[in-house]
C-alpha cells in the first residue's frame, strides 16, 4: 500500500500496549481515492495499519467522526 518508500534512521514507535518497536522506513499512502498521506513510518513487526488521528486531521485540516460501523473524515476548506 506504501509507495515512494525510502530508508530513514531508525525511529522508536510506542504501541499501546506499553512496549516499543522500530521503523526504518517512511514512505506516502492513499486511502480512498483522494486522501494522500505523508512520512508514513512502516514497522515490519505490526500485522495492521494504524493511523495517528490526530496527525490526519492536523495534516489534512480536517474533521473525522466515529461511528459504530464506519468512520467519516471531512476535509474543511
Amino acid at each position: 500500500m506504501m509507495h515512494e518508500t525510502k530508508k530513514i534512521s531508525s525511529i522508536s514507535v510506542a504501541l499501546p500496549n506499553g512496549t516499543h518497536t522500530i521503523a526504518n522506513d517512511e514512505g506516502s499512502m492513499t486511502l480512498g481515492q483522494r486522501i494522500q498521506l505523508h512520512k508514513v513510518l512502516y514497522v515490519p513487526s505490526l500485522k495492521c495499519n494504524l493511523i495517528s488521528v490526530a496527525k490526519l486531521c492536523k495534516e489534512l485540516n480536517c474533521n473525522v467522526t466515529f461511528f459504530d460501523i464506519f468512520v467519516y473524515c471531512r476535509i474543511v476548506f
